[in-house]
């Protein structure tokens, strides 16, 4: 089985790449998904975080309140290593034991969707990369127009991350989001068809 994995930066354009992948026929296993299911109250990356970082995380009724976990791990790089330490394992083994059922089930080509694939040391269990890439500036608006950040803290989750061009250097493909959707659909059914011709 061909495993691609699929990453870029935050707000290039990766969740509109995977929807356009699963239309085109490629089953897409997404890591955001995985960590969602994980840390669902009682669940082992709730019980992974609650124990490294206590009450503070936590909603009145016991659920994970995301935006203020999300604060705390982009203003504090420490923590943020930290959860990464205790989540990544968990994260990987549901990913790979996902990957498994589709190979068990048939499919010959998976993609999945990590945006931590290079800083999490994923790239290295894929055959593929193919890297969402859009200018920073892009980046920029769209986080500021999607979750209504302002710029500095659309800059800071920027800095977060690996920077793109570190990506586009290790990719296998590169999927250039700046020219917008049609453009985006062409590239993303031309390396699906290429896949397909080239699996097996």
């Amino acid at each position: 089985m061909k495993l691609i994995g699929l990453t870029g930066g935050i707000a290039s354009g990766k969740t509109t790449v995977s929807r356009l992948i699963r239309e085109a026929g490629v089953p897409v296993v997404d890591a955001d998904q995985v960590v969602h299911r994980l840390e669902e109250l009682g669940d082992r990356g709730w019980w992974a975080l609650y124990e490294l970082l206590g009450f503070s995380i936590l909603q009145a009724d016991g659920r994970l309140d995301r935006v203020r976990l999300g604060r705390r791990l982009f203003a504090e790089a420490d923590t943020r290593q930290e959860v990464n330490r205790v989540l990544h394992p968990l994260v990987r083994q549901e990913l790979w034991r996902e990957v498994r059922d589709l190979e068990d089930a048939g499919h010959s080509a998976v993609v999945v969707d990590v945006p931590l694939l290079f800083e999490g040391g994923l790239h290295h269990l894929v055959d593929e990369v193919w890297v969402v890439w859009a200018a920073p500036e892009q980046q920029v608006e769209r986080l500021m127009s999607r979750n209504r950040f302002p710029e500095t803290e659309a800059r800071r989750r920027l800095a977060s991350q690996w920077p793109l061009q570190d990506k586009l250097a290790r990719a296998t493909h590169v999927l250039d989001n700046t020219k917008g959707m049609d453009e985006l659909a062409r590239q993303v059914r031309q390396l699906v068809r290429e896949l397909k011709g080239r699996r097996g």
